[in-house]
């Protein structure tokens, strides 16, 4: 797993470096493991949005997290300090909604270990 079809050869002056494969991971990355839900599950009325996921990596104090949820839409435009619970409590304590970009941007105000929800 990580390996994706990359290789690097390359001349050197110490000679030819053969295909030599790259494992990468990607940055943020879920594996699967996030998941979106809307309660009521209806377009055209206000929602509360559960989004859960297990990150690969260290994910730092101040990192963000932006959620892409094109068709969505604020009646007011610009929103600042939503607010949102997370589990554990205090991981996340706002979000903002950008209206011209679609995006939710979730602030992290402590530490998330590697394969912890």
């Amino acid at each position: 797993e990580g390996f994706h079809g990359i290789s690097v050869s390359t001349s050197s002056s110490a000679g030819i470096v053969l295909g030599q494969a790259v494992q990468s991971q990607n940055v943020g990355s879920f594996s699967g493991t996030s998941r979106l839900s809307f309660d009521p599950p209806s377009a055209g009325q206000p929602a509360a949005l559960n989004f859960s996921f297990t990150p690969e990596m260290d994910m730092e104090a101040l990192s963000v997290l932006q959620l892409t949820l094109a068709g969505f839409q604020r009646r007011s435009g610009e929103v600042t300090a939503i607010a949102v619970t997370s589990e554990p409590p205090g991981k996340f304590v706002s979000a903002i909604w950008a209206e011209d970009t679609k995006t939710l941007r979730l602030i992290l105000q402590s530490l998330v270990l590697a394969r912890t929800k």
